[in-house]
């Protein structure tokens, strides 16, 4: 399956929020990371480069979007310097899951842990154990209806 991740929603607050209540799966990779294209096009660099030096990020997607979505550049470099440790962590040591699992949707949503998932992904890691939930079990009729319609639109976009 290939998964893709959702914009937030006070659905998807509702599944994050009760994570423990999900069911630990392991899932065989790839698919996992399947729309986190700019999460590799970062990953490229670090490999490359092996710095969070901005100016090596400036005309990358990850950057673009999050800049014109009204984050500072301080802020991007922020959350790339977070993405680099977080990587390095990975690399040298595995997946830590102490530290938080991967949370994802039966009917393949990733809700939490897009840098997680790519990670693994470009490591060559072949599973992972990751929090499964379900829509059913939180909602049901028109909302149901309207998540389930959501996440057609956005798979249709990414992947």
């Amino acid at each position: 399956m290939k998964y893709v991740g959702i914009a937030n929603s006070k659905y998807k607050k509702t599944l994050l929020k009760n994570k423990k209540s999900g069911n630990i799966v392991s899932l065989t990779l790839p698919g996992l990371a399947a729309s986190c294209t700019d999460h590799f096009e970062i990953l490229d660099i670090f490999d490359k480069i092996g710095s969070c030096r901005y100016e090596n990020f400036l005309n990358t997607s990850y950057v673009k979007s999050h800049i014109n979505n009204g984050k500072s550049s301080s802020a991007v470099l922020d959350k790339i310097k977070k993405f680099y440790k977080l990587y390095s962590s990975i690399s040298d040591i595995g997946f830590n899951y102490k530290k938080g699992y991967i949370v994802v949707t039966s009917d393949g949503v990733r809700l939490d842990g897009s840098h997680r998932s790519s990670i693994v992904e470009h490591l060559g890691m072949k599973k992972v154990d990751v929090i499964q939930m379900n829509w059913s079990d939180f909602f049901s009729g028109k909302d149901l209806q309207k998540i389930k319609r959501h996440i057609g639109s956005q798979r249709s976009k990414l992947l």
